[in-house]
């Protein structure tokens, strides 16, 4: 089908390798190509794909080691069948093991009803159906890979009264995007100890650092003991969002909680940047009072909840409607 000797090094060969190596949900892209038989003389019965997206060779690698001419064309062997005649078969040696005459009555049926027309063959982008290639057909075949599998699909709704960069923070927190020392030496970055920036104990990935870290713990007990919900017990950071939906409150108040817990994300891995780049230790208590002023000072310069002071901020306890 491709006209390179992959052994050999140089451009052809080094494309054609990386379409083999890209794959959109286990296939090729030479897997997505397919010819579609006309006279039959430029496609190779056993080496291209023709009746499927997978040459006959892999389907029936029993029968192709008895073929003796492997690169014969379809025409070669569906010459004289026009929907009607026997295949021309060419073998060194004839089917006879029960594996080999299964794999005869198969191949058989596959290629039942394949005609040969009075026209040159084609080929075809064959995704539910055949195509006319074009590189946009192609380049949505290869999106679509990107947006299944590098961007899996979550539920977070930005919050419109905290900054941009908080929300941004938790969006990529919430896809595993952000670079703790797993992420990183995931993308060999960085090599040797991946140990949590605050405990040391487990390795750095963000279940652990915002969830069962020992200064997560502590950040989530301070802010529940602050806004007066029961203790907030986290297994993984898409829980942390549901925290909001377990509360009884009104709108306006779930709407303050959820950029409580966004800026106390936010601001815990601010922590974890300053202890491991600067040597500044904080603790729980700390971050819970550094939410609390930077949280109230970003809600008096939206003006949306005019009816909340820092008093009645700092307590929690304040009318919203």
């Amino acid at each position: 089908m491709y006209p390179c000797k992959l052994s050999i090094s140089g451009t052809w060969s080094k494309l054609i390798k990386s379409c083999k190596r890209f794959k959109v949900g286990g296939t090729s892209a030479p897997q997505m190509i397919r010819g579609i038989v006309g006279n039959g003389m430029d496609i190779k019965f056993w080496i291209d794909p023709w009746v499927s997206n997978t040459p006959l060779k892999v389907l029936f690698p029993n029968l192709f080691r008895l073929e003796r001419n492997k690169w014969c064309s379809v025409a070669d062997r569906l010459g004289g069948l026009y929907g009607n005649g026997p295949v021309s078969w060419s073998w060194r040696v004839y089917p006879s093991s029960p594996e080999q005459v299964a794999d005869l009555i198969s191949c058989h049926r596959m290629i039942l009803g394949q005609c040969l027309v009075n026209r040159a063959d084609t080929w075809a982008w064959y995704d539910s159906g055949p195509l006319d290639f074009s590189v946009n057909i192609a380049k949505h075949w290869a999106v679509s890979a990107r947006v299944g599998s590098i961007i899996p699909s979550i539920n977070f709704n930005w919050c419109k009264w905290i900054p941009l960069k908080c929300n941004v923070f938790m969006w990529r927190l919430l896809l595993d995007r952000i670079p703790t020392k797993v992420a990183l030496r995931s993308r060999n970055i960085i090599h040797g100890e991946v140990s949590c920036g605050f405990c040391m104990l487990e390795k750095e990935n963000v279940d652990h650092m915002f969830t069962a870290c020992g200064m997560a713990a502590g950040l989530w007990q301070g802010i529940a003991s602050w806004v007066k919900l029961p203790p907030i017990f986290l297994f993984s950071v898409k829980d942390i969002v549901e925290v909001v939906e377990g509360s009884r409150w009104s709108k306006n108040k779930k709407e303050l909680l959820y950029g409580i817990l966004i800026v106390a994300c936010w601001r815990l891995w601010k922590a974890r940047n300053e202890r491991v780049f600067a040597q500044k230790n904080r603790n729980a208590v700390e971050l819970v009072a550094d939410i609390k002023s930077l949280s109230y000072l970003w809600l008096c310069s939206t003006g949306r909840f005019g009816g909340v002071d820092w008093k009645g901020w700092k307590s929690f306890v304040f009318d919203v409607m």
